[in-house]
Order: structure tokens, then sequence, then C-alpha cells
């Protein structure tokens, strides 16, 4: 996954507004089908070119997102990759792209390893929980399909990692998931369900408050009582880092992304990041970023953390922040308010300075 830096600037580009499947839990906003003008992303690419120049960022990376972005096409990936060196060739780059997998094919594998392009695969571990509600047009599950995909890839041998959103079908499944991934060898990161377009069946999936909290602390024991072939999962990782350094590398608990990061929709609408369906910046083709990260609602969402007067007591306050905005604008309160996963931020990080000192207690 992308690590958080500021000396790091993230662009999150949505090259398609659409998606060939149709998950229950899906948040996004789907678009009319089009992909992004080449010309456009040109002209996204050299604004931002400029901006980081301008501000003195080292690194870059570049996250395809959407919707799904293998609609763009492999050509598509092909000129905007290029673009991408032209235009920004004294800054270091990393690209990652976040897909179901299915559109995958031998032609986007050698290509997205030959261009050391990560690829994230959405998949919500075992068959059962997966196909709930990772569905197609159709209503089928999709976790044989996807396993297949992953076969692909690793047969080309390209970097891949994996992205699991967990739901309240998968309290008590937590040393299944983890198995999971443990069998297949690779690290996964877990993400909440939210609120997304189709409420009427997401109701019951819904975590109740302290319920992914405690989600997390069973996860966060099988992961550390595991003695061999141990994998990664995060944010357990960052979250057992920022208990131990008073500081977060989290991007759902920086005290602000402005200005580090921004997404691009197809259209060129600029957007704190892909999660974020409202509080658009403006028009990155008709804007310049300078306007973009000075807009009514990037300067909004940069004051938010200071306005969490209840927040900045708390002791978690150096590795949380509040949470995310878009936690709280998708959980359908005001963008100004702590993130409604607050009881369960405390409930993990208590654990985990639980069990530090219970280890310090037993090595002394």
């Amino acid at each position: 996954m992308p690590e958080n830096d500021s000396k790091i600037f993230t662009l999150m580009v949505e090259p398609y507004g659409d998606c060939n499947l149709r998950c229950c839990h899906c948040y996004y906003d789907l678009q009319n089908g089009s992909v992004m003008g080449i010309e456009d992303f040109t002209l996204v690419v050299e604004k931002v070119a400029h901006y980081i120049e301008k501000k003195g960022f080292r690194k870059i990376h570049f996250i395809w997102h959407g919707g799904e972005p293998l609609l763009a096409g492999i050509n598509f990936f092909r000129q905007a990759i290029g673009i991408i060196n032209n235009t920004i060739s004294q800054v270091q780059q990393r690209h990652f792209i976040q897909t179901n997998g299915l559109l995958l094919d031998d032609e986007f594998c050698r290509f997205f390893r030959d261009m050391n392009v990560e690829v994230g695969i959405s998949l919500d571990g075992p068959p059962d929980l997966h196909d709930r509600l990772r569905v197609d047009s159709n209503g089928n599950g999709t976790h044989a399909a996807v396993m297949v995909k992953i076969r692909l890839l690793e047969k080309h041998h390209v970097p891949l990692g994996f992205n699991a959103v967990i739901s309240r079908a998968g309290i008590g499944h937590e040393q299944r998931l983890y198995r999971f991934f443990q069998e297949m060898g690779y690290g996964f990161r877990v993400n909440p369900i939210i609120p997304g377009r189709n409420q009427d069946i997401l109701d019951e999936y819904l975590f109740q408050k302290g319920e992914y909290g405690e989600f997390l602390c069973r996860l966060f024991d099988m992961w550390t009582h595991t003695e061999t072939r141990r994998i990664n999962v995060s944010p357990l990782d960052i979250y057992l880092r920022s208990v131990l350094d008073d500081e977060t590398s989290e991007c759902q608990h920086q005290h602000s992304c402005v200005g580090t990061h921004i997404g691009i929709r197809p259209s060129g609408e600029a957007v704190l990041c892909s999660r974020f369906q409202n509080y658009g910046f403006g028009n990155i083709l008709k804007k310049s970023m300078a306007d973009i990260v000075s807009s009514l609602s990037s300067r909004q969402i940069k004051s938010r953390a200071n306005a969490l007067n209840d927040c900045r007591s708390c002791e978690n306050w150096s590795i949380c922040h509040g949470g995310c905005p878009c936690n709280s604008v998708a959980c359908g309160h005001s963008l100004m308010e702590k993130d409604p996963f607050c009881k369960d931020y405390q409930i993990i990080f208590a654990h985990i300075r639980s069990v530090l000192m219970d280890f310090k207690q037993k090595t002394i």
C-alpha cells in the first residue's frame, strides 16, 4: 500500500466512471461510463507537475482507482504512463492500481509488471464472505473468477496485494480471514463497510459502535500470535507503529490530507480522494492546482481537525486526529464531526497499548 509522508504527493486518478460489477456495498457514484480523455489527462499531469515542483515534493504516488479503472483499456494506460514519464521525470514515482481484477489478461499483466505497477485486488476473504456482497450485474458471486485472475498475476510475477472490505458478516470469522490470506502467502488490508448506494441491502451488514474495534482486536491477536508464516495486516501494522511512535502514517488519521492528496474524476472534477462523493474542489481542467487547494471545500476539510475540541483532549489525538472526514459524511454526519468509528479506534488503540504493556512486563 502507498506510504504517507509530507514529501510525497498522492494523485488518485479515476480514468473510468463505471464498473463491471454491482457490489452491494459500493459507495461509488457511477457515472456515464466514459473514459477520461487523454488530452484532459495530459493537462492534469502538467498542472500537478507544476504544483509538486513548486511545493518541493520529492515523490509522487499515482493511485489508479474507480469505479473499475481497467475499463479504461490498456491503450489508455500505455499513453497515460508515457505522458507521466515525459512530464514528471525529476520526481520519484510509484504506481498503484485498485481493481476487482476481472478484466485482467496477459497483456495487462505484462504491462503492469514491466511498468512496476503494484496491483491491489479487491478480495473480501473466503468465498462465503466475498460472495455475499461482491457480485456481478446478475447478482452472482465473483470469488472464483477473481482467484483465476490472481493466478494470472502470479504467473507474470506482478507485485500484488489485497484489500478486504469487512462487515458484520465477518464477526467471528477473524481467524478464517487471516488464515485465508496466510495460505495464499499475501498480506492484506481491511476496511470497514460504510453506507453505500444500496442502503436497504446494507443495513444488516453495517457495524454497530464498537463491533469493528473488537473485530480488529481479535484480528490483531491472530496476527501477533502467529509464529510462522506471519503476513502483514493493515492498518494494524500502522496502528502498532503509531502507538509506539505517537504519530501516524495512516491516511485516514492524518491531521489533514489537503495539499498532499488529490483525486481526479473522469470529468476532471477534483475531490480529496475517491471515497469522497461530495465536497468537490472544482474542475482541474478549468482551475489551477493552487485554486483547487485553496477552494472553500478544501479549506473546510483542512480546518476540520482543529475544530474537533472533544478529540483534542483524547489520548489518541496524535495518532487519530478525529479520523477520516469521508467516514463522517458517508455515515450521514457533518463533515466537521469526528469519524463515526471513534469508539472502534479507541478500542483497538487501547488493546494495542495493553498488549505492549503485557509484553514489557514479561520481559522485565
